[in-house]
């Protein structure tokens, strides 16, 4: 993982390089994503404020929709595989 402010050029993302044989790299795929789900889950769960309306009832607010994107940066020579 890049080092924190270490950002994709042009962009304000951070890099994640998995390499290895093939069966490695699919099991680190799998457990990135997971980890990056665990947190979304984690943050949608998180205790909601709490907002009073008019008749000063207490109303659980709806929690915030996150979500995450996955960019996939891959070799020039392997698009028209990826693309069929």
């Amino acid at each position: 993982l890049s080092q924190g402010g270490d950002y994709y050029p042009g962009t304000s993302d951070r890099v994640c390089l998995i390499q290895g044989v093939q069966g490695n790299a699919s099991i680190a795929v799998e457990m990135v994503l997971a980890k990056l789900y665990e947190l979304q889950s984690s943050q949608q769960q998180a205790p909601t404020v709490t907002r009073s309306d008019a008749a000063s009832e207490k109303v659980p607010e709806e929690p915030a929709c996150t979500s995450f994107i996955v960019r996939l940066l891959v070799p020039s020579t392997c698009c028209g595989m990826i693309i069929g």
